[in-house]
């Protein structure tokens, strides 16, 4: 069962990437269609500036893809560099006062 309850974790967690990869092919596709297979019988010169234009387009969406990976909660992550808020603690001086640290709380 455990199994299971992972393969339907994964699945719903890999739904926005699925739909940000559909979006991104549709509006790649379109744009691809409006800028350069509609004007087939412009020169290679005429056609560089859409050229461009796709390059743009692609990148965006490849950000758009990017941003839409699974990513791992942060408290499920154990890393040698977790950094936080301590207590305050007092400084051997002739003044008593505490001030706050940080310090490894993991």
């Amino acid at each position: 069962m455990n199994l299971l309850t992972d393969i339907v974790a994964a699945a719903l967690a890999s739904i926005p990437l699925l739909l940000t990869l559909g979006l991104v092919t549709l509006m790649l596709a379109l744009a691809h269609f409006l800028l350069i297979r509609r004007n087939r019988d412009l020169g290679n010169e005429r056609l560089f500036s859409r050229q461009l234009i796709m390059l743009a387009l692609t990148l965006i969406g490849l950000v758009a893809v990017i941003l839409a990976l699974p990513v791992a909660r942060a408290h499920a992550i154990r890393s040698s560099r977790c950094w936080g808020y301590s207590s305050p603690v007092s400084l051997p001086s002739r003044l008593p006062i505490s001030l706050p640290t940080w310090r490894l709380v993991c």
